[in-house]
């Protein structure tokens, strides 16, 4: 599947969720360019060896919850030593639900990546995954790991994602939002306070 994942879109993004998949990363972690995974699932030494034997640049990302995250980049050819950059959390000024917080995470740092031209370089991977920690914590003032986009249409969830790229700050008063939007039968998001209530 990573072999035509690379051949389409030239970039695999991987993020193992059971430790299961371990007896799959000998020939996963030589096609993927991102990695991330939670501290809370996975130990980095878990994942050294795979990484140390790739013959990829790889970047690893680790999820650290209201800690942060921290990421380093493995390059198989450079004698400089690996070094962890910690990103400290961003606070967000209201948290309802946590729920979607790491997926909200990865869609920002594909976006800031592949947007960026999918440069490799230091600069644009932080940029990129700055951007992931601050949709992760704008989506932790809604209900739900879809409460963000719920509770915002189409164009005025891009237009929160547009003001958060280009202000690179986290205000959730002035970012738009729709008064409210029911995404199934029965439910309905308050968009103000964040919550869910069956009708």
């Amino acid at each position: 599947m990573f072999v035509k994942i690379r051949e389409f879109f030239g970039l695999v993004f991987y993020e193992p969720s059971a430790k299961a998949d371990i007896s799959y990363w000998q020939d996963a972690f030589e096609l993927i360019d991102v990695v991330k995974y939670s501290a809370d699932r996975f130990d980095e030494d878990e994942l050294a060896p795979f990484l140390g034997k790739s013959r990829r640049d790889i970047w690893e990302v680790q999820t650290l919850g209201a800690r942060g995250l921290k990421y380093r980049r493995h390059r198989p050819r450079s004698a400089i030593e690996i070094r962890w950059i910690k990103s400290a959390a961003i606070s967000a000024s209201r948290i309802v639900d946590t729920c979607g917080a790491g997926d909200w995470c990865s869609a920002g740092l594909l976006h800031g990546f592949v947007a960026n031209g999918q440069k490799r370089d230091s600069a644009s991977f932080t940029k990129a995954v700055r951007l992931g920690q601050l949709l992760a914590a704008w989506a932790c003032a809604f209900v739900g790991a879809r409460g963000a986009m719920y509770c915002n249409d189409s164009t005025t969830t891009w237009m929160a994602i547009e003001a958060l790229i280009e202000s690179q700050q986290l205000e959730l008063s002035q970012l738009p939002t729709a008064a409210k939007r029911t995404p199934s039968a029965g439910a309905t998001h308050s968009c103000a306070t964040g919550l869910c209530s069956e009708g």
